[in-house]
């Protein structure tokens, strides 16, 4: 063997050493990284004390005071139905007032000072063409506000009628789809003009809100459904 082709397969072997050792550091780093984020969510599970409980009706409702890895103490509210937890997490909208959502089309409102329960549905409400005047839609990050033609009209009340309700929004109507500099879409609102009235919905993605804070699906699921149907 010369030396040239001796030096290139030492050389050869001292790479293979390499690679395998940044693997073998590499898994190291992995599971110690997986170890301590396992250890750092155990950690921020067990920053809660219970506090009040409310039985109303067939549900009872946790109080908890909870404390993150930063920040200020936090209140957070559990709903339990025969013991098994219907949902957690939910915070209080005012002094007396917490909103659990059971199903997507159900919400449980509770008035903890009155210990009363409310159940919220979605509106059922079908649009028909021939009641429907106009229908004008504005772009606030486009800065475009324009008027849907008639087959536009006539796509939008058919996706509108095949909606999918997703849930129930905590926010406030006019600001549940502000927007925002790091979420990259697009921000719509519609006004349907039918007999003297005027209905309102604000769009984002393939999503749409009522005035009610119904949350809808409307379109393909990943789409930006009012930039690629009424925009473009």
């Amino acid at each position: 063997m010369n030396k040239t082709l001796k030096n290139i397969l030492i050389t050869v072997v001292i790479i293979i050493g390499i690679i395998f050792s940044f693997k073998a550091i590499a898994i190291g780093i992995s599971e110690s990284l997986s170890s301590a984020s396992k250890s750092i969510s155990s950690a921020i599970g067990t920053d809660c004390e219970k506090k009040r409980n409310w039985t109303i009706g067939n549900y009872k409702i946790q109080e908890n005071e909870c404390i993150g890895l930063v920040g200020p103490h936090f209140r957070k509210f559990n709903l339990f139905e025969n013991e098994e937890i219907i949902e957690e997490y939910v915070s209080m909208t005012d002094s007396c007032t917490v909103n659990f959502q059971k199903r997507n089309d159900l919400i449980l409102k509770f008035n903890l000072c009155s210990e009363s329960i409310t159940e919220l549905n979605p509106p059922i409400i079908i649009m028909s063409l021939s009641d429907i005047d106009s229908i004008q839609i504005e772009s606030d990050s486009l800065g475009r506000i324009g008027m849907l033609s008639y087959e536009q009209r006539k796509r939008f009340i058919k996706d509108w009628n095949e909606k999918r309700v997703i849930g129930y929004s905590s926010h406030p109507f006019d600001s549940a789809f502000s927007s925002n500099p790091a979420y990259h879409s697009f921000f719509y609102r519609l006004i349907v003009f039918s007999n003297n009235t005027q209905s309102r919905f604000y769009g984002r993605d393939n999503k749409i809100l009522d005035s009610l804070n119904w949350e809808y699906q409307i379109g393909i699921k990943e789409q930006d459904y009012f930039n690629k149907e009424f925009i473009k």
